[in-house]
């Protein structure tokens, strides 16, 4: 191309790449110098929601403690409901004496 003295076209032929790759690596050599040709662009379709891998985090540990409270809450209140029916048992069993 610049050396050789080839048109896009025939380059792009000789190394079966295509014509637009060359063009924006010929486009980002002319702007940014060698530099620019070495520099990584990410691949693929940008996602559409930023990653939440840090909030994920503190979203599970949030969690985590309110199903133990949750969890210790329940327990307590089997623990209730255990004692009123030995109350009752209790006073039936007191009735029937």
């Amino acid at each position: 191309m610049l050396k050789s003295n080839l048109s896009l076209y025939q380059v792009s032929a000789k190394h079966l790449i295509t014509y637009s790759l060359i063009s924006r690596w010929r486009r980002d050599y002319e702007q940014y110098g060698a530099s620019a040709l070495f520099k990584e662009n990410p691949r693929g379709r940008p996602p559409k929601m930023k990653k939440k891998s840090e909030n994920k985090q503190t979203d599970s540990i949030s969690e985590y403690e309110n199903l133990l409270k949750e969890n210790e809450r329940l327990r307590a209140e089997n623990d209730c409901f255990e004692r009123l029916r030995a109350l009752i048992q209790k006073k039936e069993a007191q009735k029937k004496d």
